[in-house]
Order: structure tokens, then sequence, then C-alpha cells
């Protein structure tokens, strides 16, 4: 995934811009609950999410706000994996 890269960045917008863009990659996803793809889908979901609700900055409350509107459509099948 491009954006898991920028992750780890020190700017705020980028790293929560990345956190966006896997977010609605992931959403895009169709991933049989049976597959392997299934851990690996829910644990990047998770890992987005963990950071996402450490969020705290200013600069970045829309983004935040984008990535967790996308992320929370997944969050159900991801916990049902």
């Amino acid at each position: 995934m491009f954006a898991w890269n920028f992750k780890k960045s020190e700017d705020i917008t980028v790293k929560y811009w990345a956190c966006l863009n896997a977010a609605r990659f992931l959403t895009h996803m169709d991933v049989d609950s049976s597959s392997k793809d299934a851990d690996t889908t829910s644990n990047l979901t998770f890992q987005i999410y963990n950071q996402l609700m450490k969020a705290y900055k200013p600069e970045g409350r829309d983004l935040v706000a984008a990535a967790i509107d996308a992320i929370v459509s997944i969050l159900r099948y991801a916990t049902m994996s």
C-alpha cells in the first residue's frame, strides 16, 4: 500500500493523509472472511483506527474525521474475522 510508508512521518498532515488513503483503500477491498487476507485487513484496520484515536493536533482534524468516517464502515467486518 502506497500510503503505509508515510504513516510514521513527522508531518501531521502527511501522517493523517496516509491514514485516510489507507482507510479508503481498505473500504474498497473485497475480502472473503475465510481467507488469509481477512486477518491482514483486520490488523491494518485496527492499526489505522488506533492511530486515529491518538490524534490530538488541530491541524489534521478534517483529515482525521474523514479517515474515521471511512474506517468505521469496515470496523464491523474486521471484528467478525
